[in-house]
């Protein structure tokens, strides 16, 4: 197992757990009754923009498991993923670590957390608007609007309208709804209901969307957990790279970088394609090529695009060189 994977691992369960006390917290924090004199007070937008300052403190604590791996990270991953001679090795390998006073790695460390935490805060307010938009638009009243807020509080935009269309779906008798396995009991009470031409009670529809939206957010814990987790230890690793190389502990060697994929049915195509396009490795400070003529810093590298980075368990293997 790759060793930027083995970090990951061992912070997903944590950075799980915190992701499911921060919903518990969320929900209990923003009662259908808050919700609902916010909005009459300062409107859908004012009320989004209360939930979004709230947010940003709760997801800092909750995203803690992931920020610190950009720390514990660089001596894991930079040392297993360094392949040159024995001497080389024993003579900087200790080096390999992150030295708090280098003020690189405090900088991207302290950006990587600021636009992580960003990131998903943004996630929430969007997810707000997806369930506000769709209430108002299908005339729901102010305690229905609130209570679809709650359901989405902490899943990310497509999570949240993916939980809506569900509630939707059953609320309209669609049968396709009761496909996806959520509670099997529940389930046929309500098929039940449906043949002898009666609506979901409100009981059963609220258990059946409050399991579904577990088995979201637990996807989106998952997914935050080995995304940004590997996301840090491959920045980790190259940050405590750059830092020995600034500091000359590679002499005349060339220090190159190369991308490793995983192999596997799960790996993407195109970053399978990424060693044969860069045979050769590439600089501390160049980009990798990947297909279409396209560049990427590093596996995880949260400028490229979302469907090239999520739940990317790639990484890189550092190599000395003598100087061509």
């Amino acid at each position: 197992m790759l060793a930027c994977e083995k970090v990951a691992q061992h912070q997903e369960r944590p950075q799980f757990a915190m992701i499911r006390l921060f919903d518990k917290e969320a929900k209990k924090a923003w009662t259908v009754s808050r919700i609902v004199d916010m909005m009459a007070m300062r409107g859908p937008h004012g009320l989004i923009q209360a939930i979004n300052d709230w947010a940003l403190g709760g997801w800092s604590v909750a995203l803690r498991p992931t920020v610190r791996t950009v720390m514990a990270s660089g001596e894991a991953t930079a040392t297993a993923g360094v392949q040159v001679a024995p001497d080389v090795v024993q003579k900087y390998a200790v080096r390999f670590n992150f030295d708090e006073v280098d003020q690189n790695s405090v900088l991207a460390a302290r950006n990587f957390r600021n636009n992580l935490i960003t990131q998903v805060t943004s996630d929430t307010a969007s997810s707000i608007q997806i369930a506000v938009a769709d209430g108002i638009a299908r005339g729901k009243s102010p305690e229905y609007i609130a209570q679809r807020i709650r359901m989405v509080l902490t899943l990310s935009p497509r999570q949240a309208q993916a939980l809506i269309n569900y509630a939707n779906g059953l609320e309209a008798r669609q049968a396709s709804m009761l496909a996806r396995e959520v509670n099997a009991g529940v389930e046929d009470e309500v098929r039940e209901r449906w043949a002898a031409d009666k609506p979901i009670t409100q009981t059963q529809l609220a258990t059946l969307v409050s399991d579904y939206s577990l088995r979201l957010l637990d996807q989106r814990a998952t997914t935050i957990a080995r995304t940004e987790t590997l996301r840090a230890a491959n920045l980790g690793a190259e940050l405590s790279m750059r830092q020995a190389q600034d500091e000359g502990l590679f002499g005349e060697l060339e220090l190159r970088r190369f991308w490793l994929d995983t192999n596997d049915a799960k790996t993407r195509p195109e970053h399978k394609e990424v060693p044969r396009l860069n045979p050769q490795g590439v600089a501390l400070d160049e980009p990798f090529v990947y297909p279409g003529g396209r560049t990427i810093a590093r596996p995880g590298d949260p400028n490229a695009e979302a469907s090239m980075t999520i739940n990317c368990r790639c990484t890189v293997v550092y190599r000395l060189v003598r100087r061509r």
